[in-house]
Order: structure tokens, then C-alpha cells, then sequence
């Protein structure tokens, strides 16, 4: 959030401003996070609604990997160079501020053989890769190949 605003963190965390206070502006900040992903998700042919539906009732994709516990200076090129070593990929989408990201593989083969290799693996800052089979219907258009980064 301080580097959206081009503020210091201390910046965001001063309490020495009289009628303002620190949660309410880590939560305004937090709620604008939260609309600009949801929109570029919205914007990138994503069907939010696919993630809300039970585990066990949702059929899951082949070829869509989604991916989390991204650290937030993340870019598509990174995720890129590391999934590609296991096929082609059609379509990178990794929202503004990371987190998470949607890998969609041309070939589900190729798919399950990344999904293998990568799961738990150790990551930027030592982190471990999170990955799960996204929603089938989470994509609702046909997608062009290009990689969406904000």
C-alpha cells in the first residue's frame, strides 16, 4: 500500500494525525486493493463467482493452474520462466498487487507435469509455491495468448 500511495510506511502508520486513524486507513486502503484486483480479474475474462462455489461441487480445470502465497513484487515474467520449462503457455494473469496468479497452459499434460514439479516449491523469498487446479468455468471468454500484468 505505501508503494501505491508513494508514501514511507511510517507514513501510512503515523498516529500523530489529529481525526485520523490508522485502521480506518488500512482499511481504506486495503478495500481500493481489493476493487482494483477484483476489477482487473473482472476486465481479464475471470468469473469471480467460480471461486465461491463448494470444492467438492466445482469441476476443475486441466489446464488452468492457480497459483498463491506470491510474494508482491512478483511479475508475469517471473511466473513465466518458471512454467514454461514444462510447455507452452497461452496465458499468464497476475493482478496488480500479486498474491496469486492464473497460469493457463495450452495442454493440460503439460499442466499436470508443472502442477507435479512446482507444488510446494520454493519460491522468491524462500516461499513456498501454492497451487491448485482453478475452477473449470473460471475463465469466460476465449483467451487471447498475451500475458495480463497490471
Amino acid at each position: 500500500m505505501a508503494e501505491r500511495y508513494s508514501l514511507d510506511k511510517s507514513a501510512i502508520a503515523d498516529s500523530t494525525k489529529k481525526n485520523d486513524s490508522l485502521a480506518v486507513r488500512l482499511a481504506v486502503g486495503e478495500t481500493q486493493i481489493i476493487h482494483e484486483t477484483r476489477q482487473f480479474l473482472i476486465d481479464n475474462g475471470v468469473q469471480l463467482d467460480s471461486f465461491s462455489q463448494a470444492i467438492s461441487a466445482t469441476k476443475r480445470s486441466k489446464n488452468v493452474i492457480l497459483a498463491k502465497n506470491l510474494p508482491i513484487k512478483t511479475h508475469a515474467q517471473d511466473l513465466r520462466i518458471l512454467f514454461e520449462k514444462y510447455g507452452k503457455l497461452e496465458k499468464i494473469i497476475l493482478p496488480p498487487y500479486g498474491h496469486c496468479a492464473l497460469i493457463v497452459f495450452e495442454h493440460p499434460q503439460e499442466a499436470r507435469q508443472a502442477f507435479k514439479q512446482l507444488s510446494y516449491r520454493k519460491f522468491k523469498d524462500n516461499r513456498p509455491l501454492y497451487l491448485e487446479w482453478a475452477p473449470g468455468n473460471v475463465l469466460s471468454v476465449q483467451i487471447k495468448p498475451e500475458e495480463k500484468q497490471h
